[in-house]
């Protein structure tokens, strides 16, 4: 049995590498965001920072396989 924690709104701190202000998106890498849309387009959030995302995630439009 697996589990997963999902974040779909608020502030992730601790990461990395991020372009301050830039908008992020779902990646066609698994358990990875862009600041280039993936096939889908699904904006994940805006970083806030180079450590910090502020998440906005809408899953009424996700699509979960």
């Amino acid at each position: 049995e697996a589990s997963v924690k999902v974040r779909v709104e608020g502030k992730i701190t601790g990461l990395s590498s991020l372009t301050p202000y830039a908008t992020y998106y779902l990646s066609d890498t698994d358990g990875d965001i862009s600041t280039t849309p993936g096939t889908y387009t699904k904006i994940v959030g805006r970083a806030l920072s180079a450590t910090e995302l502020q998440v906005k995630y809408d899953l009424r439009t996700a699509v979960l396989t």
